[in-house]
């Protein structure tokens, strides 16, 4: 299997470990607040399993790779975290941009929109040409 689809399935188990958790701690926590523990969490387990796809070597290596892989996270979480604010402020005004039946879903929905945009453009292509190069 090759590292695109086994980054790819990686993301994508990630990315639902992530989903699934925000929806459950949406119903305890902050909707915020549920949204940053969900990705701290999620980011924890993305990094496990991309290290596992992209690194064969040394742990020297791997501390370099950690350093930049972490920065582009950090990145990622802050980026994600205004996005997914901007979006729960404004629900209002986006709501009805989603059909009836899953505007329910409206959390989950804006995450899965956030989260796919930011692996397109920053994510995957981050980690390929620059952090495991």
């Amino acid at each position: 299997m090759n590292k695109i689809l086994k980054s790819g399935s990686g993301g994508a188990l990630t990315s639902f470990i992530y989903f699934y958790l925000a929806l459950k701690l949406d119903k305890n926590y902050n909707t915020k607040l549920a949204n940053i523990i969900a990705l701290i969490v999620s980011i924890i387990l993305n990094f496990i399993v991309q290290c596992n796809v992209f690194l064969t070597s040394s742990s020297i290596i791997l501390e370099r790779h950690c350093y930049k892989f972490l920065l582009i996270v950090f990145i990622v979480l802050i980026i994600n975290q205004q996005l997914f604010d901007y979006l729960i402020d404004n629900k209002e005004k986006y709501i009805n941009l989603i059909p009836v039946k899953f505007q329910k879903y409206y959390n989950t929905i804006a995450r899965m929109i956030i989260n796919s945009t930011l692996f397109i453009f920053i994510g995957y292509p981050s980690r390929v040409y620059w952090i495991f190069k």
